[in-house]
């Protein structure tokens, strides 16, 4: 099959329900927080309009969630009340069926997982439980895909587990930028806390022995605001936070936290916080005391992205 030819992958935004205007034929949902809350009144508001979401899944549809996940769950919940006619497929360490999780391994370079509906055991080369999650996710939606191609054939598991392990990441998840004097440069989007706890907790576990040093950019005032409390824990498995000022949305003009407001909430859970405004300003410092064997790593939506890359250039190396 030529590559687009008949199926269309989109990752869709809840925000403003903004995914209402797409129409699948089945959705993965991977997990429900509170978020956006400049729109949505609160977590109830953003389950409302994934239940819509999922209302408007054609005839037997299917919903694809996971289990692990309150939010995910109970969206599923709903919809399944609403329409049963779907096809709910759950997956994780708690679900039922063939795409539960039995086992997971991490390790230096690659993370080990097996599902209890497979025999084949599965190699992920980039970081973090959360991937492996996503993986199952989409192998469970393959699934789907792959039974209505082929009926009753039995699923290509060796070929699943080879494109699995082939998988080396995307741009601005944990994307390595590069490596010069002994200093592995990573960015990543992870903007909202539970992903930057669960993208740093993989990240260690995954390049065990370095010192993790984070650059962090906030997106929004509202989403900062709203989570401060969880943004000031979120950052546990790093040795050494930088935040720097808030990346604004021009949907916004309430001002009322800053960038140091949130330093001194992370300042308040972590023994090693500085402040930064401008994300740059802080390469020349970072290019004298970082080490041998040290992981670098910008998070979040804004343009701090840019740090990465003068740091990699002062240490000598290139994007």
């Amino acid at each position: 099959m030529v590559q687009g030819e008949r199926y269309l992958v989109a990752e869709t935004c809840e925000y403003r329900r903004h995914f209402l205007n797409f129409h699948p034929e089945r959705i993965l949902v991977t997990s429900i927080e509170p978020d956006h809350l400049d729109y949505f009144k609160d977590l109830g508001d953003i389950l409302d309009a994934f239940e819509s979401y999922g209302r408007s899944l054609p005839y037997r549809g299917a919903v694809v969630f996971c289990k692990d996940d309150g939010g995910a769950a109970e969206a599923a919940r709903r919809m399944a009340l609403r329409r049963d006619d779907l096809g709910m497929v759950p997956y994780g360490r708690t679900a039922a069926g063939r795409f539960r999780i039995v086992d997971i391994a991490p390790g230096a370079g690659r993370t080990r997982f097996r599902l209890e509906g497979y025999p084949t055991p599965f190699e992920l080369r980039v970081p973090g439980e959360h991937m492996v999650l996503n993986a199952t996710g989409a192998l469970a939606l393959c699934e789907e895909l792959w039974r209505e191609e082929r009926g009753d054939q039995p699923v290509d598991a060796a070929g699943a587990a080879r494109a699995l392990a082939g998988f080396t990441g995307c741009r601005r998840r944990s994307e390595i930028v590069g490596e010069a004097r002994g200093v592995l440069v990573m960015d990543d989007y992870a903007h909202h806390p539970t992903a930057v706890a669960k993208t740093l907790e993989g990240i260690r576990a995954f390049h065990p022995g370095r010192r993790l040093v984070v650059s962090f950019m906030s997106h929004t005032y509202s989403r900062t605001r709203a989570l401060l409390a969880e943004f000031g824990r979120c950052f546990g498995a790093a040795d050494e936070v930088i935040i720097h000022r808030i990346y604004a949305s021009a949907r916004e003009t309430d001002a009322s936290v800053t960038g140091e407001d949130l330093a001194r909430e992370v300042a308040k859970h972590h023994p090693l916080v500085s402040y930064t405004a401008d994300p740059l300003d802080a390469a020349p410092r970072l290019v004298r005391t970082l080490r041998t064997g040290d992981l670098f790593i910008t998070m979040g939506a804004g343009d701090n992205w840019r740090l990465g890359r003068a740091v990699l250039a002062g240490l000598g190396g290139e994007a």
